[in-house]
Formats: structure tokens, C-alpha cells, sequence
């Protein structure tokens, strides 16, 4: 398996993108023989063209061997507009509440650190619509309050 021409093969973009068969080919091999070590070069790899296809194999791929590489997967939702979010979104939202805790957890302290307000919302909105608010630490219940002023 050569992983860089694979991973080559997810670009959809528009000018220089491989062909839909050839993404459809990529995707699928992957899913089945991308080890674990090198899960992070799917995560929002190269240019923003290669991301969508990346989410699929991602969200193919699921959990428990995503576990490795949560933190990535969460750092997605800090644009909901970037290609792929809503994928990640959605995989996310699958987890086990208690597992989803622990992962977002880190990522709501490293969103107030960044200061980034959007990413912080997005946290919230996958917390919420999960129905999981009460299961956070009063410093991560204080942050997402803080956001929504």
C-alpha cells in the first residue's frame, strides 16, 4: 500500500483533483488498511480539498480505533464550515457519553485557552444536543456559560 498516493487520491478539488472513481478507490482502501500509527495524516491532511474524503474514512473507520487520534477529530469542530466538520460532527455525536465527556473535556480547556469563541459554541452545541451538560466540571460548565453571553 502506498499511503501518499492514496491519501492523494482523497483530493476533490476542482483543478487538480483525482477523479471521483479514484477517490471512491482511496477511500475504501484506506478504510481497510490505514494503520494506527498513521491516523493523524488524516486529519485535516494537506489542503482543505483532501478533508471531506479524509472525514469519510475517518467516520468509516470509527471508534474504538479513533481513539488514538480524539483530539484531532474534535479540534475539526473548530469550523463547522471546513469540509468534512459536519462528518466529524456526527461521529462525534455517536460516542459513548462518558467517553465523549473525557474527550471534549481537554478540548473545551484548550478552546478557552485559544480563545476561540466559535469552537467553544460548536463544543456546546455537540453537548447539548447529546444532552450531556451536567456530566462536566464545574470549570468546563463555566466556560460554555461564559460563551453563550
Amino acid at each position: 500500500m502506498d499511503l501518499d498516493a492514496l491519501l492523494a487520491d482523497l483530493n476533490a478539488g476542482i483543478v487538480d483533483g483525482a477523479s471521483p472513481e479514484s477517490q471512491r478507490r482511496a477511500i475504501a482502501t484506506l478504510v481497510q488498511t490505514v494503520t494506527d500509527q498513521d491516523l493523524p495524516k488524516l486529519l485535516q491532511p494537506a489542503a482543505k480539498s483532501y478533508w471531506s474524503n479524509a472525514a469519510e474514512v475517518l467516520a468509516l473507520i470509527g471508534f474504538p480505533r479513533l481513539n488514538c487520534v480524539g483530539d484531532g477529530l474534535v479540534r475539526w469542530l473548530q469550523d463547522m464550515n471546513w469540509p468534512g466538520a459536519r462528518r466529524i460532527y456526527s461521529l462525534l455525536l455517536e460516542l459513548d457519553e462518558d467517553q465523549l465527556v473525557i474527550l471534549l473535556e481537554g478540548s473545551l480547556q484548550a478552546a478557552d485557552k485559544e480563545n476561540d469563541s466559535f469552537w467553544i459554541y460548536w463544543l456546546g452545541t455537540l453537548i447539548d444536543e447529546k444532552g450531556i451538560r451536567s456530566k462536566f466540571s464545574t470549570g468546563s460548565q463555566t466556560i460554555l456559560a461564559r460563551a453563550e453571553r
